[in-house]
């Protein structure tokens, strides 16, 4: 769900700030979402980087193996 936070929060903000400009809220309540999506995507961000520390906790096995990566490039 993060996920779906960092990515709609930026088009959510732009879509935003063009209705603000088309209806003229005052202050507060724009200041007010502002905060709210600023909250909202630093709090995903956490959560994501979160989740990235706990699932490097429990590599499968295969993760530790030495990988040849001399054969993975191409010859020119």
């Amino acid at each position: 769900m993060s996920v779906v936070a960092i990515t709609c929060t930026p088009w959510v903000s732009v879509l935003t700030v063009w209705v603000f400009a088309l209806l003229e809220p005052p202050d507060v309540v724009s200041k007010m979402v502002a905060a709210l999506y600023a909250i909202l995507y630093a709090t995903a961000r956490a959560i994501i980087l979160g989740l990235m520390f706990t699932t490097l906790r429990d590599l499968p096995p295969d993760a530790h193996k030495a990988v040849s990566w001399t054969s993975l490039m191409p010859h020119l």
